[in-house]
């Protein structure tokens, strides 16, 4: 989770860029802000998910388990940004195309990220898999405006 990583970075953090990100108000879970209401289900796929394959290392699971297990693992945890000061500048990198992330969910993560500002990019839900020069132009143009 990204805030919680900026806390343990303090001040070597100048920008937070949130690619297609995971965010949600303090305290609370990101399933809450992107599937409002419906926190339960995903927590319970999760905890099954868990006991079923508790243990095993993501190198000896099936992609799509693992890829679960880290999505769900994600949106199941109570966001922390405590040690994140309000001031630090955010970045949201909006997917135009993401069949994951509606642009309504998208506005809702823009907004629980604290964002200031919004960049899109012509892909889907992995920018950094179909489009990184794109990206990597994004995340260096970030660079060299705070830096």
């Amino acid at each position: 989770m990204l805030p919680s990583v900026a806390a343990l970075l303090e001040r070597r953090v100048r920008h937070l860029v949130f690619v297609a990100g995971l965010t949600a108000p303090e305290g609370q879970l990101p399933a809450e802000v992107f599937a409002p209401g419906q926190s339960g289900p995903f927590t319970a796929h999760l905890s099954q998910l868990r006991a079923t394959h508790g243990g095993a290392s993501f190198e000896s699971l099936d992609k799509k388990v693992a890829h679960a297990l880290d999505s769900l693992s994600f949106s199941c945890e109570p966001m922390r940004w405590s040690g994140v000061p309000a001031s630090l500048p955010r970045t949201f990198v909006r997917c135009l195309r993401d069949p994951i992330q509606s642009r309504d969910v998208q506005s809702r993560l823009i907004d629980s990220s604290g964002s200031q500002s919004v960049i899109d990019i012509d892909t889907g839900h992995t920018p950094a898999v179909e489009a990184p020069e794109a990206l990597a132009r994004i995340l260096a143009d970030i660079a060299d405006q705070y830096c």
